[in-house]
């Protein structure tokens, strides 16, 4: 049996952040979980910038197309689930 996690990558346009793997973080039985949860704590992060006044930093259009291709990949995965 394989555990999954995740780690990530994230910018706002300017500003961002990351995270590597690690032994004490979250697990899950599968990738589409592992993802999926990853996605939703992406899309999250992304959404609470929307409108930011910090335009240094916070570039709307990029938070606004990560956001786009985030709905993307969530629902692509729902579709083949379908199937």
């Amino acid at each position: 049996m394989h555990t999954w996690t995740y780690g990530m990558n994230y910018s706002y346009g300017v500003a961002g952040g990351c995270y590597g793997l690690s032994v004490y973080g979250r697990q899950f039985k599968s990738r589409p979980e592992a993802l999926s949860c990853a996605l939703n704590e992406l899309k999250i992060m992304m959404t609470k910038k929307i409108g930011s006044t910090d335009t240094t930093n916070d570039k709307q259009p990029v938070i606004l197309a990560t956001l786009r291709d985030i709905e993307k990949e969530l629902v692509g995965a729902v579709q083949l689930t379908l199937f």
